[in-house]
């Protein structure tokens, strides 16, 4: 005889979980796929703006970091689209989460114009820039980040300049390195033991 599965249809948390685990083995396309099948699963009607499941920000989080690490910065804005549809306040907390994943795929164009054109970014935000130039080895975008830090008056912590430091280490640029330091000491901003390894 045959037994009707007793397998339910899955449930925002259990997409959100299997996103979550493809971002961290940087598979984001297949995150994307993965909130597409949910929509479509969940029903989701663009007129209406409604679906059977209730989305979070914390999916939606996790899907922006999936297009920061692809540096698919059109993705990004599909779903900025779909948090308005659901009403969920776009702030910069949620935007670092793009840049994070920028960060994590070395995506520094896409993160450096994100920045330039975003209102109100935060030190985090200039720090996922920042790390996402280190990855791709971009000195000239990460110099020009500094520069924008200064202009709009954000304070730079000792994880800036630790990340700073790497591309005149790769490069070895004494006077650079000299500069950067006597920028810490203006700060009133200490080495860590980060800062010391990559020393």
């Amino acid at each position: 005889t045959n037994k009707k599965s007793s397998i339910s249809k899955p449930d925002k948390r259990t997409y959100t979980i299997i996103m979550q685990t493809l971002c961290n083995a940087n598979k984001g396309r297949e995150a994307i796929a993965l909130f597409e099948e949910m929509l479509n699963t969940c029903k989701f009607d663009p007129t209406t703006n409604s679906t059977e499941l209730q989305i979070d920000v914390q999916t939606f989080v996790v899907l922006l970091r999936a297009c920061g690490m692809l540096g698919n910065i059109n993705g990004a804005n599909k779903v900025f689209g779909y948090m308005r549809s659901f009403k969920i306040n776009i702030s910069t907390e949620i935007i670092n989460a793009f840049l994070r994943g920028c960060s994590i795929g070395g995506q520094s164009d896409v993160a450096f114009e994100l920045i330039k054109d975003l209102e109100g970014p935060n030190l985090l935000s200039y720090n996922h820039g920042l790390n996402a130039c280190c990855k791709s080895n971009r000195k000239d975008i990460a110099l020009d980040l500094y520069k924008l830090m200064e202009k709009n008056l954000i304070k730079p912590d000792v994880v800036t300049f630790t990340t700073l430091l790497k591309f005149h280490l790769l490069q070895p640029d004494i006077k650079e390195i000299n500069r950067l330091q006597l920028e810490m000491k203006k700060y009133n901003i200490k080495p860590n033991k980060s800062t010391f390894q990559t020393l």
